[in-house]
């Protein structure tokens, strides 16, 4: 009997491409729109079948003497459930959805090491958010979800955030 044991890296399925998310930020800073796209996380290779940790660009945080606290929050589209915050709406393009007192809102929540794989998350880890995404293979990832986030408190201008998964060839 012969036995053959391949290193690991032989013993994977080889792909040159994976599904990766993107982030495109859109926010004021300085009184100028700042955009930004971000290759923000990567399937595992075999797959997006787990919880996906998408870090952001823009911090989200606000400082007060000499502590920085996260109060911010998102409003992303599809989670919306009124039928004045759905796609098309005139709230969609201003508020992410629906208005504060209607929103279906994620609070940016200090990181604690610990994520839902059940609902849509975020988290302020020391100087980054990062959105955590339970269901990465559903198919509103690959045509394109939108969302508002805000700032700690009533600011006037919302970060425009379109998050998407596409398939893309893996170059090393």
């Amino acid at each position: 009997m012969l036995l053959l044991a391949l290193p690991p890296t032989l013993s994977e399925p080889s792909s040159s491409y994976r599904w990766r998310f993107r982030i495109q930020e859109t926010y004021m800073k300085d009184n100028k729109v700042v955009t930004c796209l971000t290759n923000a996380g990567d399937c595992h290779p075999r797959g997006c079948s787990r919880l996906l940790a998408l870090q952001l660009q823009h911090s989200f945080s606000s400082t007060h003497g000499t502590r920085t606290i996260n109060l911010g929050y998102f409003c992303f589209t599809f989670h919306q459930t009124e039928p004045y915050c759905q796609e098309r709406a005139k709230w969609v393009e201003e508020y992410g959805g629906c208005p504060y007192w209607s929103c279906r809102i994620h609070y940016i929540k200090f990181n604690t090491g610990s994520h839902s794989v059940n609902s849509l998350e975020a988290s302020y880890g020391g100087s980054q958010v990062c959105l955590y995404i339970p269901d990465p293979w559903d198919n509103r990832w690959a045509t394109g979800v939108t969302a508002k986030g805000y700032q700690p408190g009533y600011y006037t201008h919302p970060t425009n955030l379109k998050i998407w998964r596409l398939y893309e060839q893996v170059v090393p």
